[in-house]
């Protein structure tokens, strides 16, 4: 049998199994580091859906840090994470 050759189509008898264990979450989610978010905003500019918006409550830098919003479902699609300038967003999918 000869190996496959980068660009050729998978025979038609070739079946793909995917697995999805029992915890398995479609959605993402995000998590912000609040002491070193110094509210610039892009983020809340840049998310998709909407989802990220200032928190009530300021750090101790005095900033008000974006944190994630209980209404609706992210993505994970990352775009926060990307454009943040202090890198404090890490996102889970």
């Amino acid at each position: 049998m000869e190996s496959p050759v980068f660009g050729q189509v998978p025979p038609r008898n070739l079946l793909f199994i995917i697995y999805i264990s029992p915890g398995f979450n479609k959605m993402g989610k995000i998590e912000v580091n609040r002491e070193r978010c110094k509210a610039c905003g892009l983020c809340i500019f840049v998310c998709p859906k909407k989802l990220i918006v200032f928190s009530e409550n300021p750090n101790s830098q005095g900033f008000y840090p974006v944190e994630p919003s209980p209404d609706g479902e992210c993505t994970g699609c990352a775009l926060c994470a990307e454009v943040c300038p202090d890198v404090v967003i890490e996102v889970w999918r």
